[in-house]
């Protein structure tokens, strides 16, 4: 006998059912030796990897956190394209007036206004 023939007497003895009847019957097992080497599986094999797991670190003092705080952008406005022209306002009607100064009077100053109509 050689080497993964099977052997003579059987190695083990199994239960199962006869397919008509459904009696057990008892069916042997012959078992052989058979060779095996390990080669590479043409897949990768599953292997479990460690997750690594976060932890806090203690701290020895308190870590301010950073506040973000807007900063101003400037934007750009439109400039007038007249801007160095001259407005005057004409709706505003001032009455016309003139002022006579006299050297006589009674006044301390010796001055004296009177308005003339034109």
């Amino acid at each position: 006998m050689g080497l993964g023939a099977p052997r003579r007497f059987p190695g083990d003895l199994r239960l199962i059912s006869e397919p008509t009847s459904r009696l057990p019957v008892s069916d042997a097992v012959y078992i052989g030796v058979v060779r095996q080497r390990l080669v590479p599986a043409p897949y990768r094999v599953p292997h479990p990897v460690p997750v690594p797991q976060p932890f806090p670190v203690p701290q020895p003092y308190q870590v301010d956190v950073p506040v973000p705080k807007p900063v101003e952008v400037p934007v750009p406005r439109p400039e007038p394209i007249h801007t160095v022209t001259e407005v005057t306002n004409t709706a505003v009607v001032q009455p016309v007036t003139s002022a006579v100064v006299h050297h006589e009077g009674p006044q301390v100053t010796g001055q004296v206004q009177e308005h003339v109509a034109i």
